[in-house]
Formats: structure tokens, C-alpha cells, sequence
């Protein structure tokens, strides 16, 4: 040490000498404690000395202590939400103030950039107030090149931050397997809506069977969308019957399979219209490959729907042109409380400027869709999902 600096440190006041707590009580001057430290070694001592250099190794134990209580601190945070105080600029500023600015954060820079820049930041961005949704526009894109396959999901899933999920969906990758809705309910007990495979490049396949074990796995399901190549159309009514006043938003991607039994029917959607008086939404999309599997959907079920569930207020159908007219027709009556109708490769509709102007006026939100223009949008977009409300 320096004379200068030795110097000033025996300016202190040795009243402190008397102290019982001692200077390290004040830990706001430095020079206080420094001088504490220092009558610890013998009058002479430099760095060479043994006394030296164990209170030199004993400053990195206190360091590697203090390091240790924060990790402590950000698991806390973590696993049973006792967050602390941020600090900006040396000044405390709530948690709750700061889980409100990471809520307005896409989840990508929650995570890759603001979990990076201190430990009390990386426990706000593993709250689970701020995961209540995962899928491809919040923290798991469709395309991931980490999630790709159930057990991956699955770990993922296990983390203490999604354990309050709402919703989920799965990348594209990620094939269904047996028993996987049981460990994801096992992880994310509260989930309202999931999505299993509504997208055409999606891996998920689910079975009737499946859908229907959703119902108890669950407890708070709500929301659901699903493809049903897999899925038999008695398995759907199955499905509203158990649902009951819980469903209130189920979409319905028709694709990939020829079978008749696996069509979407006037039978279904009159059970659902019994069944599920809370239903809000409604969205199904017809896709086949082959002109020798008809659409059995006419334009009965859809009036059975919409008398049926008085609280719908948003309608989507896609290729489902053999639908008549009297459908849309229905909705311009006031008994129907319908806001927003999108209808996509439906020439009919298409074509009759008197009725879609008719329904412009009434609905809040109208798009009707031309077959060249929904294939362009499916082309340029690669999915379907453009047209999800």
C-alpha cells in the first residue's frame, strides 16, 4: 500500500476502535472498512506475507458467497415467485413494474436479450405471469430447430415458468404419441386452449380417442383445434356432448383423408348447436384432394349452429361451397348475433354483391374470399391459418 493511501486510512477516527458492531456495520465507506481489514495484519505486512494472501483468498470466498446467494435468489424467483426489487441506476424499482414492461417485450427478446443482462432479470423473464401463451408468435415458432419431437416439448414444458400456460402450440415437427396429452396436462394443469395439428404442416395427428381423454385431462379446457384426419365425425359429437357449456371455440381443419366417416356433417354441427350453448366461435376448413369425397356439410347444419349457439359471434368457412345461399341468408336475421363471418372459395356467395353487401352492413367484420385469391394467400402464407380469427 502506498504512503498516501496508508495515510488517509489512519485519518480515521479510532473511536470507532470501541464500536461493538465494528466499522464493517457502516459498510457505506469504504475507507472505514479498509482501515478495519487492515488492523487485522501485522504492522509491516505487504503481499508476500502469508497473512496477506490468505485475507486475499478470503475476499474471493466472500465474492463466490455473495454470487452464490444471488443464484439462490433468481432460483427462488424462479420456482416459487418471491420476486425481489430490480435495481436501475441504483434505484429499486418493483417487480411488478418491471414484469409489466417485459409483458410488452416479444418473448424472443424476453428471452435472448433481457434474461441476459443480470440474474434478477433472468428470474422476471421465468415468471409464469408472463407465459400464459406458447406457440409460433410467442416464444416457440413453428419451424424450431431445439423442439423437435414430444420429448422435447415435454422438457421444455417441465420448466417452472409454464406451469400457468393457457395455450399451447406445438411445432410443426413435434409428431403426436401416445399418452403425450396426459404429460402435458401433467405440466401445464391449467391450459384453456391447445392446438393439435390445426395447420397442414403440422405433425400432430390426433385420434377420436384422444380428443375425447382431452376432456377430463383438462379441467379448464375451453378452446381447442384440431385436424381430423384421424378423427371420426362421431368421435366430434362425442366430444360436444362431453364438452357441454365448457366449449366455447373450436376449429376444425378437414384435410388429407378421403373417408366419408371422417367428414364434418349436419348431424355434428346440430350437436354442437344443442350441446354447446356458450360456443363463441366456430371455424372449419374443408380441404380434400379428391372430387369423389363430396362435402356432406350443407347449409341445414350451419342454420342448426347458429340457432343452436345464440352466443356465436365469429364464423369461418373455407371451401365449403356446396353451403347454400339460405345459410348466409339466416344470418341476416335478428335473432342472430353473429359479428364477424369470413368465407373463403364459396363462389356462390362470391358472385351475389346484393347478399354480401347486405352482409357488410349488419357484421361488424366481413371478408369473402375468391378461390384464386385463397389459393394465392395459402401459397404466399404456406398455411392455412391466415384466416383464423
Amino acid at each position: 500500500m502506498s504512503k498516501r493511501k496508508r495515510t488517509d486510512l489512519s485519518e480515521i477516527n479510532d473511536d470507532d476502535d470501541d464500536d461493538t458492531q465494528g466499522p464493517l456495520s457502516r459498510l457505506d465507506d469504504p475507507r472505514l472498512v479498509a482501515s478495519t481489514i487492515l488492523r487485522w495484519l501485522p504492522e509491516g505486512t505487504t503481499l508476500q506475507d502469508k497473512q496477506a494472501k490468505v485475507l486475499c483468498r478470503a475476499f474471493d470466498l466472500v465474492r463466490a458467497e455473495l454470487q452464490h446467494r444471488a443464484n439462490i435468489m433468481a432460483s427462488n424467483c424462479e420456482a416459487e415467485g418471491n420476486l425481489q426489487h430490480v435495481f436501475l441506476s441504483h434505484v429499486a424499482v418493483p417487480s411488478d413494474t418491471m414484469l409489466r414492461v417485459f409483458e410488452m417485450l416479444p418473448r424472443y427478446d424476453t428471452v435472448c436479450k433481457a434474461g441476459l443482462v443480470c440474474k434478477s432479470w433472468l428470474a422476471l423473464t421465468r415468471s409464469p405471469r408472463l407465459w400464459k401463451t406458447l406457440d409460433n408468435a410467442n416464444g416457440l415458432t413453428s419451424d424450431s430447430t431445439r423442439i423437435k419431437n414430444m420429448t422435447d416439448l415435454l422438457q421444455l414444458l417441465g420448466r417452472p415458468q409454464f406451469a400457468s400456460l393457457k395455450f399451447l402450440s406445438p411445432p410443426n415437427k413435434v409428431q403426436f404419441r401416445k399418452k403425450a396429452l396426459c404429460q402435458i396436462a401433467g405440466a401445464c394443469p391449467l391450459l384453456e386452449e391447445i392446438d393439435l395439428g390445426c395447420n397442414i404442416q403440422s405433425s400432430m395427428k390426433p385420434t377420436g380417442p384422444d380428443i375425447l381423454e382431452a376432456v377430463s385431462l383438462f379441467p379448464h379446457l375451453s378452446k381447442i383445434r384440431f385436424n381430423n384426419d384421424r378423427v371420426m365425425d362421431y368421435d366430434i359429437q362425442s366430444f360436444c356432448v362431453l364438452m357441454g357449456s365448457r366449449l366455447r371455440e373450436i376449429r376444425i381443419d378437414d384435410a388429407t383423408t378421403f373417408d366419408d366417416d371422417h367428414q364434418l356433417s349436419d348431424g355434428t354441427l346440430e350437436t354442437l348447436g344443442r350441446s354447446c350453448p356458450n360456443l363463441v366461435l366456430f371455424q372449419y376448413c374443408y380441404r380434400k384432394f379428391s372430387i369423389s369425397a363430396p362435402n356432406p356439410l350443407t347449409a341445414k347444419g350451419i342454420i342448426s349452429l347458429l340457432k343452436g349457439c345464440t352466443k356465436l359471434h365469429s364464423l369461418g368457412l373455407v371451401k365449403n361451397g356446396v353451403i347454400g345461399l339460405e345459410a348466409f341468408e339466416y344470418i341476416l336475421e335478428d335473432s342472430v348475433k353473429l359479428e364477424r363471418l369470413f368465407v373463403a372459395d364459396h363462389e356462390q356467395l362470391y358472385n351475389n354483391n346484393i347478399l354480401c353487401d347486405r352482409l357488410s352492413e349488419k357484421l361488424s367484420s366481413f371478408e369473402v374470399v375468391s378461390t384464386e385469391e385463397h389459393n394465392e394467400r395459402t401459397r404466399t402464407r404456406k398455411s392455412l391459418t391466415y384466416w383464423w380469427f
